[in-house]
């Protein structure tokens, strides 16, 4: 195998043709990024043409999002409980924290290492009723979380109770609560914001309510979806919503008066997921489902376009692929197109 450097900075290499020597692979090539090589007999020359029109097409019609770390979390499963409903990371250790259903008494609040080991896992000392849940959980600036906690009357199962709990980083002490009967609705999805000290509270109908630690409400962001969860992005404050089942992420802009701009949407790559956070440190994004908790790097996030491009710019690319043997007119050229996929 032989690579060549060019001005990209990056190893690309090609694919051997069958009448070329000497062979020729490809090699730690950009994402989606489609190369061609024009090549001449003699002398042995190697032009690359990296089309970005192809690559914008790629992500419109077959937007991908590559996860560099997935953590099985199916042992959870396997201790007598039911359906995960909460995750959060520990912004002090890097251990991941999940909450549970907990129907006959059991554990319901399970802490992972950051490698994915369990270390420690208890019944949060909190009354939420024999149906009751820990519906949604974040950490605030220390080593503590808070939890949106539901309490059902047990026959109709109605909502008799809803609260925001702190807890101590295991879960195992309650420090302070405060009634949220007047947001959140289901607290489906919380975060707690750095920036401002506060925490946002999602429902399924769209509201996402900002509220200070101590149950003040601030100001409601309505979105027109159903909202799973909510993220902040520490780099810059922006609102991330988990919406459709689970498989695509909204980037808002906040503004003061309530008001939002959609910035981007991203693909998950085709998971379905319940939970979402960021680490406050690296800005990776993990995502929680049943089974597993998956770790997006910030780049690896692949933005879908607003508005899909026309057919007609399908025609532009075949039209620039076969203007490529042009490149050379006095020699034969051969020319290869390849499709190079990010390097594991």
């Amino acid at each position: 195998m032989r690579k060549s450097r060019f001005t990209n900075e990056q190893d690309i290499g090609f694919i051997k043709q069958a009448d070329e020597a000497p062979p020729l692979a490809t090699s730690a090539v950009a994402t989606a990024d489609v190369y061609i090589l024009a090549r001449r007999r003699k002398p042995m020359s190697k032009a690359v043409l990296c089309i970005k029109t192809y690559c914008a097409l790629l992500a419109a019609y077959a937007p991908i999002c590559l996860a560099s770390t997935t953590f099985d979390i199916r042992f959870i499963q396997d201790q007598d409980t039911s359906n995960l409903l909460g995750f959060a990371l520990n912004p002090m250790t890097g251990n991941m924290v999940l909450t549970s259903l907990s129907y006959g008494g059991q554990s319901n609040v399970w802490i992972l290492s950051p490698i994915g080991a369990l270390l420690h896992s208890t019944r949060a000392p909190f009354d939420t009723g024999p149906y009751g849940n820990l519906a949604s959980i974040s950490f605030g600036a220390g080593n503590s979380f808070y939890a949106y906690a539901i309490k059902y009357d047990g026959v109709h199962y109605d909502q008799i109770e809803r609260s925001v709990v702190h807890f101590d980083a295991g879960g195992d002490v309650a420090l302070s609560s405060f009634n949220a009967a007047n947001y959140g609705v289901d607290g489906d999805g919380m975060t707690y914001d750095p920036a401002n000290g506060t925490l946002l509270i999602s429902s399924f109908g769209g509201a996402v309510d900002e509220v200070s630690l101590t149950g003040t409400l601030m100001r409601t962001w309505n979105l027109s979806y159903r909202v799973y969860d909510v993220a902040i992005d520490p780099m810059n404050g922006n609102l991330f919503a988990l919406r459709d089942e689970g498989r695509l992420i909204d980037e808002y802009v906040r503004n003061a008066d309530g008001t939002t701009i959609l910035q981007n949407t991203y693909s998950l790559g085709g998971g379905s997921y319940f939970n979402v956070e960021f680490d406050r440190t690296s800005r990776a994004l993990y995502a929680q489902s049943n089974i597993a908790i998956t770790v997006f790097g910030r780049d690896e996030l692949v933005p879908i376009p607003a508005v899909p491009l026309p057919p007609t710019a399908w025609m532009l690319t075949v039209g620039l692929v076969a203007l490529v043997p042009a490149i050379h007119r006095k020699q034969p050229v051969k020319a290869g197109v390849f499709t190079a996929a990010r390097s594991a």
